[in-house]
Protein backbone atom coordinates (compact mmCIF):
# COMPACT_ATOMS: atom_id res chain seq x y z
CA UNK A 1 0.00 0.00 0.00
CA UNK A 2 1.46 3.34 -1.05
CA UNK A 3 0.89 6.59 0.84
CA UNK A 4 2.12 10.09 0.04
CA UNK A 5 4.00 12.16 2.61
CA UNK A 6 2.23 15.43 3.42
CA UNK A 7 4.18 18.48 4.58
CA UNK A 8 3.13 19.84 7.96
CA UNK A 9 4.80 22.83 9.57
CA UNK A 10 8.39 23.73 8.82
CA UNK A 11 10.12 20.35 8.93
CA UNK A 12 7.53 17.67 9.69
CA UNK A 13 6.04 15.20 7.23
CA UNK A 14 2.90 13.21 8.01
CA UNK A 15 1.29 10.12 6.52
CA UNK A 16 -2.34 9.00 6.82
CA UNK A 17 -3.24 5.53 8.04
CA UNK A 18 -5.89 3.36 6.33
CA UNK A 19 -9.36 3.86 7.79
CA UNK A 20 -10.10 0.12 7.79
CA UNK A 21 -6.94 -0.59 9.80
CA UNK A 22 -7.75 2.16 12.29
CA UNK A 23 -11.27 0.81 12.75
CA UNK A 24 -10.04 -2.77 13.19
CA UNK A 25 -7.58 -1.63 15.88
CA UNK A 26 -10.11 0.67 17.56
CA UNK A 27 -7.87 3.72 17.14
CA UNK A 28 -9.11 7.30 17.30
CA UNK A 29 -7.45 10.71 17.27
CA UNK A 30 -5.19 11.12 20.31
CA UNK A 31 -4.27 7.42 20.60
CA UNK A 32 -0.62 6.38 20.28
CA UNK A 33 1.03 4.03 17.83
CA UNK A 34 4.63 2.79 17.85
CA UNK A 35 7.20 3.15 15.09
CA UNK A 36 9.80 0.38 14.90
CA UNK A 37 12.91 0.79 12.73
CA UNK A 38 13.98 -2.40 11.01
CA UNK A 39 17.00 -1.55 8.91
CA UNK A 40 15.52 0.13 5.82
CA UNK A 41 11.92 -0.52 6.93
CA UNK A 42 9.64 1.34 9.32
CA UNK A 43 6.84 -0.68 10.95
CA UNK A 44 3.78 0.85 12.62
CA UNK A 45 2.15 -1.11 15.42
CA UNK A 46 -0.41 -0.51 18.16
CA UNK A 47 1.76 -2.14 20.82
CA UNK A 48 5.50 -2.42 21.27
CA UNK A 49 5.83 -6.12 21.94
CA UNK A 50 7.67 -9.24 20.87
CA UNK A 51 6.98 -12.98 21.03
CA UNK A 52 7.22 -14.31 24.59
CA UNK A 53 10.24 -16.52 25.10
CA UNK A 54 11.05 -19.10 27.76
CA UNK A 55 14.41 -20.71 28.44
CA UNK A 56 15.57 -23.36 30.91
CA UNK A 57 19.18 -23.56 32.10
CA UNK A 58 20.95 -25.97 34.45
CA UNK A 59 23.44 -24.22 36.71
CA UNK A 60 23.96 -27.02 39.20
CA UNK A 61 27.53 -26.77 40.45
CA UNK A 62 28.14 -23.33 38.91
CA UNK A 63 29.97 -20.77 41.04
CA UNK A 64 28.46 -17.37 41.81
CA UNK A 65 30.16 -15.55 38.93
CA UNK A 66 29.17 -18.13 36.32
CA UNK A 67 25.60 -18.18 37.67
CA UNK A 68 25.39 -14.40 37.34
CA UNK A 69 26.82 -14.22 33.81
CA UNK A 70 24.57 -16.97 32.40
CA UNK A 71 21.37 -15.46 33.84
CA UNK A 72 22.29 -11.91 32.78
CA UNK A 73 22.92 -13.23 29.24
CA UNK A 74 19.44 -14.81 29.10
CA UNK A 75 17.97 -11.61 30.50
CA UNK A 76 19.62 -9.44 27.85
CA UNK A 77 18.56 -11.91 25.13
CA UNK A 78 14.98 -10.97 26.02
CA UNK A 79 13.56 -14.11 27.58
CA UNK A 80 10.31 -13.49 29.46
CA UNK A 81 10.63 -16.58 31.64
CA UNK A 82 13.97 -17.94 32.82
CA UNK A 83 13.79 -21.32 34.57
CA UNK A 84 16.94 -22.24 36.48
CA UNK A 85 17.83 -25.60 38.00
CA UNK A 86 20.56 -25.09 40.59
CA UNK A 87 21.98 -25.92 44.01
CA UNK A 88 22.58 -22.32 45.13
CA UNK A 89 19.29 -20.75 46.34
CA UNK A 90 20.97 -17.69 47.90
CA UNK A 91 22.84 -16.87 44.69
CA UNK A 92 19.64 -17.32 42.64
CA UNK A 93 17.85 -14.89 44.92
CA UNK A 94 20.66 -12.33 44.74
CA UNK A 95 20.77 -12.46 40.94
CA UNK A 96 17.00 -11.96 40.77
CA UNK A 97 17.37 -8.62 42.53
CA UNK A 98 19.41 -7.32 39.57
CA UNK A 99 16.88 -8.18 36.84
CA UNK A 100 14.93 -4.97 36.38
CA UNK A 101 11.38 -5.67 35.21
CA UNK A 102 11.40 -9.29 36.40
CA UNK A 103 10.23 -11.02 39.59
CA UNK A 104 11.03 -14.35 41.20
CA UNK A 105 7.84 -16.29 40.57
CA UNK A 106 9.02 -19.59 42.05
CA UNK A 107 11.98 -20.29 44.32
CA UNK A 108 13.26 -23.40 46.10
CA UNK A 109 16.60 -24.96 47.00
CA UNK A 110 16.90 -26.51 43.52
CA UNK A 111 14.78 -24.40 41.17
CA UNK A 112 14.09 -20.70 40.53
CA UNK A 113 11.78 -19.13 37.96
CA UNK A 114 12.26 -15.50 36.92
CA UNK A 115 9.32 -13.99 35.03
CA UNK A 116 8.93 -10.64 33.28
CA UNK A 117 6.33 -8.25 34.68
CA UNK A 118 6.32 -6.13 31.51
CA UNK A 119 4.01 -7.21 28.70
CA UNK A 120 4.22 -3.93 26.77
CA UNK A 121 6.99 -1.43 27.64
CA UNK A 122 5.90 2.15 28.16
CA UNK A 123 9.22 3.70 27.13
CA UNK A 124 11.24 3.70 23.92
CA UNK A 125 14.97 3.05 23.78
CA UNK A 126 15.95 6.70 23.33
CA UNK A 127 14.07 7.61 26.53
CA UNK A 128 15.74 4.74 28.40
CA UNK A 129 19.28 5.60 27.35
CA UNK A 130 18.69 9.29 28.17
CA UNK A 131 17.63 8.22 31.64
CA UNK A 132 20.88 6.24 31.92
CA UNK A 133 22.76 9.40 31.00
CA UNK A 134 21.00 11.35 33.73
CA UNK A 135 21.79 8.59 36.25
CA UNK A 136 25.47 8.84 35.28
CA UNK A 137 25.40 12.63 35.80
CA UNK A 138 23.79 12.13 39.20
CA UNK A 139 26.50 9.62 40.15
CA UNK A 140 29.24 12.05 39.06
CA UNK A 141 27.73 14.89 41.09
CA UNK A 142 27.53 12.58 44.11
CA UNK A 143 31.32 12.16 43.81
CA UNK A 144 31.67 15.88 44.48
CA UNK A 145 29.24 15.61 47.41
CA UNK A 146 31.36 12.74 48.77
CA UNK A 147 34.51 14.85 48.51
CA UNK A 148 32.76 17.56 50.53
CA UNK A 149 31.99 15.02 53.24
CA UNK A 150 28.24 15.17 52.66
CA UNK A 151 27.78 11.68 51.17
CA UNK A 152 29.08 8.20 51.91
CA UNK A 153 30.69 5.45 49.87
CA UNK A 154 27.46 3.48 50.31
CA UNK A 155 25.61 6.29 48.47
CA UNK A 156 28.04 5.97 45.56
CA UNK A 157 27.68 2.18 45.45
CA UNK A 158 23.89 2.42 45.49
CA UNK A 159 23.78 4.93 42.63
CA UNK A 160 26.33 2.99 40.56
CA UNK A 161 24.35 -0.21 41.08
CA UNK A 162 21.15 1.54 39.95
CA UNK A 163 22.96 2.73 36.81
CA UNK A 164 24.14 -0.84 36.10
CA UNK A 165 20.62 -2.27 36.54
CA UNK A 166 19.22 0.37 34.22
CA UNK A 167 21.85 -0.25 31.55
CA UNK A 168 21.16 -3.99 31.68
CA UNK A 169 17.51 -3.20 31.03
CA UNK A 170 18.57 -0.94 28.13
CA UNK A 171 20.47 -3.86 26.59
CA UNK A 172 17.50 -6.18 27.11
CA UNK A 173 15.13 -3.63 25.56
CA UNK A 174 17.44 -3.10 22.59
CA UNK A 175 17.73 -6.83 21.98
CA UNK A 176 14.05 -7.62 22.51
CA UNK A 177 12.10 -4.69 21.06
CA UNK A 178 14.44 -2.84 18.72
CA UNK A 179 15.91 -3.83 15.37
CA UNK A 180 17.98 -0.89 14.19
CA UNK A 181 20.51 -0.89 11.42
CA UNK A 182 23.20 0.53 13.71
CA UNK A 183 22.21 -1.30 16.90
CA UNK A 184 25.85 -2.00 17.73
CA UNK A 185 26.33 1.74 18.27
CA UNK A 186 23.78 1.57 21.07
CA UNK A 187 25.40 -1.47 22.65
CA UNK A 188 28.73 0.36 22.59
CA UNK A 189 27.13 3.46 24.10
CA UNK A 190 25.66 1.42 26.97
CA UNK A 191 29.05 -0.19 27.56
CA UNK A 192 30.73 3.24 27.65
CA UNK A 193 28.22 4.59 30.19
CA UNK A 194 28.73 1.51 32.35
CA UNK A 195 32.53 1.84 32.22
CA UNK A 196 32.25 5.53 33.13
CA UNK A 197 30.14 4.58 36.15
CA UNK A 198 32.78 2.01 37.18
CA UNK A 199 35.51 4.67 36.91
CA UNK A 200 33.56 7.04 39.14
CA UNK A 201 33.02 4.34 41.77
CA UNK A 202 36.76 3.60 41.80
CA UNK A 203 37.52 7.33 42.00
CA UNK A 204 35.23 7.61 45.01
CA UNK A 205 37.52 5.23 46.93
CA UNK A 206 40.53 7.52 46.65
CA UNK A 207 39.32 11.05 45.88
CA UNK A 208 39.46 11.98 49.57
CA UNK A 209 38.65 15.67 50.02
CA UNK A 210 39.82 16.71 46.55
CA UNK A 211 36.68 18.71 45.72
CA UNK A 212 38.37 20.35 42.72
CA UNK A 213 39.03 17.00 41.04
CA UNK A 214 35.55 15.70 41.88
CA UNK A 215 33.97 18.84 40.42
CA UNK A 216 36.10 18.50 37.28
CA UNK A 217 34.81 14.94 36.84
CA UNK A 218 31.20 16.02 37.46
CA UNK A 219 31.51 18.80 34.91
CA UNK A 220 32.92 16.57 32.16
CA UNK A 221 30.27 13.90 32.70
CA UNK A 222 27.47 16.45 32.57
CA UNK A 223 28.96 18.04 29.45
CA UNK A 224 29.51 14.64 27.80
CA UNK A 225 25.90 13.56 28.32
CA UNK A 226 24.57 16.89 27.05
CA UNK A 227 26.69 16.82 23.88
CA UNK A 228 25.96 13.14 23.33
CA UNK A 229 22.24 13.75 23.01
CA UNK A 230 22.79 16.99 21.14
CA UNK A 231 24.73 14.92 18.59
CA UNK A 232 27.56 17.48 18.63
CA UNK A 233 30.67 15.46 17.81
CA UNK A 234 32.96 18.46 17.25
CA UNK A 235 32.26 20.06 20.63
CA UNK A 236 32.45 16.71 22.41
CA UNK A 237 35.84 16.05 20.81
CA UNK A 238 37.29 19.42 21.84
CA UNK A 239 35.70 19.27 25.30
CA UNK A 240 37.22 15.87 26.07
CA UNK A 241 40.64 16.99 24.82
CA UNK A 242 40.46 20.04 27.09
CA UNK A 243 39.43 17.84 30.01
CA UNK A 244 42.40 15.51 29.57
CA UNK A 245 44.76 18.50 29.55
CA UNK A 246 43.12 19.89 32.69
CA UNK A 247 43.50 16.71 34.78
CA UNK A 248 46.62 16.85 37.03
CA UNK A 249 49.03 13.92 37.00
CA UNK A 250 50.28 13.81 40.58
CA UNK A 251 48.18 11.14 42.33
CA UNK A 252 46.49 7.81 41.69
CA UNK A 253 43.10 9.58 41.76
CA UNK A 254 44.34 11.89 39.00
CA UNK A 255 45.25 8.82 36.94
CA UNK A 256 41.75 7.40 37.36
CA UNK A 257 40.22 10.72 36.33
CA UNK A 258 42.41 10.79 33.23
CA UNK A 259 41.45 7.18 32.44
CA UNK A 260 37.78 8.21 32.65
CA UNK A 261 38.46 10.79 29.95
CA UNK A 262 40.06 8.12 27.79
CA UNK A 263 36.98 5.90 28.20
CA UNK A 264 34.66 8.70 27.13
CA UNK A 265 37.01 9.67 24.29
CA UNK A 266 37.13 6.20 22.73
CA UNK A 267 34.75 5.56 19.81
CA UNK A 268 33.06 8.98 20.02
CA UNK A 269 33.10 9.24 16.23
CA UNK A 270 31.06 6.04 16.08
CA UNK A 271 28.80 6.61 19.09
CA UNK A 272 27.80 10.17 18.26
CA UNK A 273 25.86 9.71 15.04
CA UNK A 274 22.51 10.35 13.45
CA UNK A 275 20.87 7.52 15.40
CA UNK A 276 21.28 9.43 18.68
CA UNK A 277 18.30 11.74 18.55
CA UNK A 278 19.02 15.41 19.34
CA UNK A 279 17.00 17.18 22.01
CA UNK A 280 14.07 19.21 20.78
Amino acid sequence: MERKLVKQGRNALTVTLPAAWLKAKGLVAGNSVYLIERNSELAITTALSSPRKTVTVDLTGADRSMFFHVIIAKYIEGHDTIIVNHDAPKVAQDVGAELMGMVIEEHSRTRTVYRSMIAVPEDNFDALVRRAGHLLVQLARSLETLAKGKASMDDIRTEERLLDYHLLFCLRFLNKYENREHAYRYFLLCATLEQAGDHIKQLAKCVGRDVTLARLVGDIIERYVYLLFAGDLHRMYTTLREYRKAVPTRTFAHGLAYSLGETLYNYIGFIVGNDVSPDT
